[in-house]
């Protein structure tokens, strides 16, 4: 047995060498403790061998020479033998590997489903919760240019999908009383999962499926994050900036306490023009339109947690606003078919709007013996969006535009609701290993919404312009039960 030391940077290795006296092919024991590494053999006879993406571990690798030789080396009867006391020291541990790959876990998850962790969050320039989920297979985002306000899945509206926040669905200011996706800051959230066929767990409201958004979970060890961001869309300009800070630790004995703090301000201003042709596009009837919207968002998340051995408690305020919301959209319409002293008209649109969502968030989660689980979520959520506009229309008359009327807007709106849900998960052995769910929720919500529209004429002539469906009021009590085998 020939025994060489071969040495290459900071990896030093002992190679066994055996010899077959078949061919031109030699075979090596060797024993790796460095990862993958490409590297040349030394020279044996006059054949050089390469060894080449080599692992950590003990390995037998065919080598063949880079240029024959005539004779083999020859090696004696009694070298060609390893001892048992030689080959036990490279005996290898076993291994076994219980973690199953993304993948597999998927296929064996009763809910279909995708999910976006932590880590894929940050890899990218996520602003809002929006940016998140329009990367997401099958999913589609609407709202205006800028701004992925509405999620969309399976091609259904989002009055057919749920958005909800560690469990809870937020109320929101919108048409179908569903919460803005950009109103949620990424820098808040922890994952993100598409649920696309809702089980008996669910709510049945979400048709299309549900969005559920965790927040960041308390740390262990002490933990501090910050983002800042400076820049605009046309240049460095200023007209975005963004900032970002987070900190979370266990104390108390025993680690029995621990807050996680996030905060997020996002101060941007965006731009859109758009032009629209009407037809017949011979006519040349045309509209363009330039708009400017300065926004401001404040957000902050606490969760404020209590353990224990057999479980855990958290409270969790959170407050969501946008501030501040300006905008400024001026209007041109063009008609050619009217006569050239009176075929332009003008609209100038004022509005600001400030919309908040404040409450708090109350969870409990207990594993009894035998694995029998329960966990419970509730809470209290109220959000109001208050908005006033001006709309001032101007008419071509004589080559010049002239005033024609004035519409004043104000509006109110208001969601709140106390909701209650719990679920008691067992493990059940029928043939074989299933679990028992059962659980139920209990929701009571308000909504309201009150409106006036006031227009003056260019005579000065004031005339109340509501709509018949511009208050409203809704009340709406929900409870709901359900067993569900997996």
């Amino acid at each position: 047995m020939h025994v060489a030391a071969f040495e290459h940077g900071f990896l030093k290795q002992e190679f066994i060498y055996f010899h077959n006296d078949i061919g031109f092919h030699n075979h090596f024991l060797i024993a790796l403790e460095e990862d993958e590494h490409d590297m040349n053999a030394a020279t044996f006879g006059s054949g050089r061998f390469v060894l080449s993406v080599m692992v950590a571990g003990l390995a037998c690798w065919p080598l063949q020479p880079t240029h024959a030789q005539s004779t083999p080396e020859t090696v004696p009867e009694e070298e060609q033998l390893l001892s048992d006391e030689t080959l036990n020291q490279f005996k290898l541990k076993t291994l076994v590997v219980k973690e199953k790959s993304k993948e597999a876990k998927r296929l064996a998850d009763p809910v279909p489903q995708t999910e976006v962790i932590r880590k894929d969050i940050e890899i990218r320039s996520n602003r809002r919760l929006g940016d998140v989920i329009q990367r997401q297979p099958g999913v589609f985002m609407g709202g205006p240019a800028g701004e992925n306000r509405q999620i969309r899945l399976r091609g259904l509206g989002q009055e057919f999908n749920r958005l909800q926040l560690d469990g809870i669905q937020l109320p929101g200011s919108g048409r179908n009383r569903e919460i803005e996706a950009n109103r949620i800051p990424s820098f808040l959230v922890d994952s993100v999962k598409i649920i696309r066929n809702p089980t008996a767990e669910y709510e049945s409201d979400g048709l299309a499926g549900r969005v559920d958004v965790t927040t960041r979970p308390i740390p262990k060890d002490p933990f501090t994050a910050g983002r800042i961001g400076y820049g605009g869309r046309n240049g460095l300009n200023g007209d975005l900036v963004n900032g970002s800070l987070a900190y979370g630790s266990r104390f108390g004995d025993g680690d029995w306490f621990g807050i996680m703090a996030t905060a997020d301000h996002l101060d941007q201003t965006l731009f859109r023009s758009t032009t629209k042709t009407f037809s017949p596009i011979a006519d040349g009837k045309e509209e363009r339109e330039q708009e400017t919207k300065k926004q401001v968002s404040t957000n902050v998340s606490l969760d404020l947690g209590f353990f224990y051995p057999a479980g855990e408690v958290h409270l969790k305020p959170t407050f969501l606003s946008i501030t501040d919301e300006s905008l400024d959209r001026p209007k041109m319409v063009t008609d050619p078919n009217k006569p050239a002293a009176s075929n332009q008209e003008q609209e100038l649109n004022d509005e600001a709007r400030n919309l908040r969502t404040t409450g708090f968030g109350l969870s409990h989660r207990h594993l009894f013996p035998k694995e029998i689980l329960l966990e419970s979520v509730g809470g209290y959520y109220k959000t109001d969006e208050f908005k006033d506009g001006e709309k001032t229309k101007f008419k071509e008359a004589g080559s010049a535009l002239a005033f024609d009327k004035i519409e004043l807007k104000d509006e109110t709106k208001e969601d709140r609701f106390w909701t209650l849900s719990t679920k008691l998960t067992a493990p059940v052995t029928m043939g074989f290993r299933q679990l028992v769910k059962v659980g139920g929720t209990f929701r009571l919500r308000d909504r309201s919404r009150l409106k006036t529209t006031e227009e003056i004429n260019k005579d000065g002539v004031f005339s109340d312009v509501r709509g018949v469906t511009d208050n409203s009021e809704l009340s709406e009590d929900y409870f709901a039960g359900f067993i569900q085998v997996e």
